[in-house]
């Protein structure tokens, strides 16, 4: 390899941050802030980025289809991710690995028999050790660069005590648990809960339920060990990856006040005082508290289920870009800070990282779920469900926040088993979401509202407890995608065969 393919990503990217960074000083030079969320998701810019970039380095390639195009290629699909050779110009190529494991261990024991059933007491503990390996294609094994990526091993272990007792005549039942949980690079953390469950009714058919609980999220394994350079460099909060880098307490500044900073320094007028210092604690479990109320009841044939929430977070762990102060040093390669640039007259561009870390402001979530069932004639059942739900962050832009959940939901559906006694099913279902705002690692913007149509049929064998389904869902189309970066999902068609019954020849009831 002579380096062609190093040569054209250097190229390539050149000329589309050159894009974007005359579109951000357009915005400067007109006196209009740069937002860098904004910039980056406008799909014509986005669109004459791409056709620069390919533009400018295409030509550096060889000709589709000669010897030397199919070598790079296959050198490109047989190098691992973030493995690089400079002496054979291969700065990576597009291969992953992953064999990591996951072990998990627990136990639960109900004691209730012991007290004659006067009081309901379950105990439980569990363990679980995450085995991470990836080659250093995905997690970060191997950040000094001394040729051997070692497993990465995560334990967490817990314990819980549940305490239930039933009043008069069991119509009222209250239930209180409290839990203990440790995953060896956090604190441990104490999780309460209390519920209380009434039952009214001659035949006990309405239902109404209260409940107060804590949880907790841990970061999960990417949050924390992660080491991943795409359009933006990943990476995880824990402390045992992060701290080689400085970025954490007080180490960076958010990338879009670098953005600003820049044009400052462009038009001859540097401004420090446009960079905004992120000081970022390491990433920490994300908790929780909720409030809960719900109704469920059978009225003749309507079956009613109700519920409402309200949740307050704290620590809530998301993702922001920044810029590092200074550089720093990772297998080897340097990955400039905003001190580097500085220095070098601009020539040195920070890397823009996005580490995972907690917000400190108050978020909070709410929300409603309504779901009715109305059984009729001949078998026919009516199904239907609404949600809602919204959240606010006190201090960040919402849209930085990823709860990445339309507001609204609704499905509709009609179904029966068993159509006039022929063993013959049909189902319909209308599914429908509002539209709201994606964020994540990979990209940012705008999910459209869809709906889709599913229809399914079926036969019921019953000497062999067998049922046989076709259907298709979307059937009336558009396609539709559910995130920034997904597929377009169009209409599937599909069988299926279900058997119901004891594979030693038993029959079904």
């Amino acid at each position: 390899m002579d380096g062609a393919e190093a040569k054209w990503a250097r190229v390539a990217l050149g000329q589309i941050v050159g894009t974007y960074m005359g579109a951000a000083l357009q915005n400067v030079g007109a006196g209009s802030p740069v937002d860098e969320d904004v910039l980056f998701q406008s799909p014509d810019l986005n669109r004459l980025a791409n056709v620069n970039g390919r533009a400018a380095a295409d030509g550096l390639l060889p000709a589709r289809g000669t010897k030397e195009y199919n070598d790079a290629i296959q050198t490109i699909k047989g190098t691992l991710f973030q493995h690089s050779d400079p002496s054979k110009g291969i700065l990576g190529g597009a291969s992953f690995t992953d064999k990591s494991r996951l072990f998990h261990t627990e136990a639960t024991y109900d004691f209730t028999s012991l007290l004659n059933d006067k009081l309901g007491i379950l105990v439980g503990a569990n363990h679980r050790m995450y085995s991470l390996y990836t080659n250093g294609t995905v997690f970060n094994e191997d950040p000094e660069s001394t040729g051997t990526n070692e497993r990465i091993k995560i334990n967490e272990y817990g314990a819980f005590t549940q305490l239930t007792k039933k009043f008069i005549d069991d119509r009222l039942r209250i239930s209180a648990s409290v839990r203990y949980d440790k995953n060896e690079n956090f604190k441990g953390i104490v999780s309460p809960r209390v519920a209380v469950v009434g039952t009214m009714g001659n035949n006990r058919q309405h239902n109404l339920r209260a409940s107060f609980q804590t949880g907790f999220r841990n970061p999960d394994t990417q949050a924390q060990f992660i080491y991943f350079p795409a359009s933006t460099i990943l990476m995880g909060g824990a402390k045992k990856n992060a701290e080689r880098y400085g970025v954490y307490e007080g180490g960076a500044y958010t990338a879009s006040s670098f953005t600003k900073f820049q044009g400052s320094v462009l038009q001859g007028a540097p401004d420090p005082s446009l960079l905004e210092e992120l000081n970022m604690p390491y990433i920490k479990p994300e908790k929780l508290s909720s409030v809960e109320v719900g109704y469920k009841a059978v009225v003749k044939n309507l079956y009613i289920d109700w519920s409402a929430y309200y949740n307050w977070y704290k620590d809530f762990i998301t993702q922001t870009n920044v810029v590092a102060k200074d550089s720093f040093v990772h297998q080897g390669s340097t990955v400039y800070g905003v001190n580097d640039y500085l220095a070098s007259s601009g020539v040195n561009t920070p890397a823009v990282l996005r580490p995972y870390h907690n917000v400190d402001e108050r978020v909070t979530s709410w929300g409603t779920a309504i779901g009715l069932s109305y059984r009729m004639r001949q078998g026919f059942m009516i199904n239907t469900n609404y949600s809602y739900m919204d959240f606010k962050a006190d201090e960040s832009d919402r849209n930085s926040i990823d709860f990445n959940s339309p507001s609204h939901m609704v499905n509709v559906g009609l179904a029966n088993n068993n159509i006039a006694n022929s063993n013959f099913g049909a189902s319909l279902s209308y599914r429908w979401q509002s539209a709201f705002y994606w964020t994540s690692s990979f990209g940012f913007g705008n999910i459209d509202a869809y709906g889709t149509f599913d229809a399914s049929i079926s036969y019921n064998v019953k000497k062999s407890n067998t049922i046989i389904r076709v259907g298709g869902t979307n059937l009336a189309g558009p396609s539709y995608t559910t995130n920034i970066g997904g597929p377009l999902v169009g209409r599937t068609f599909f069988v299926g065969i279900t058997y119901d019954g004891s594979v030693l020849g038993g029959k079904r009831n």
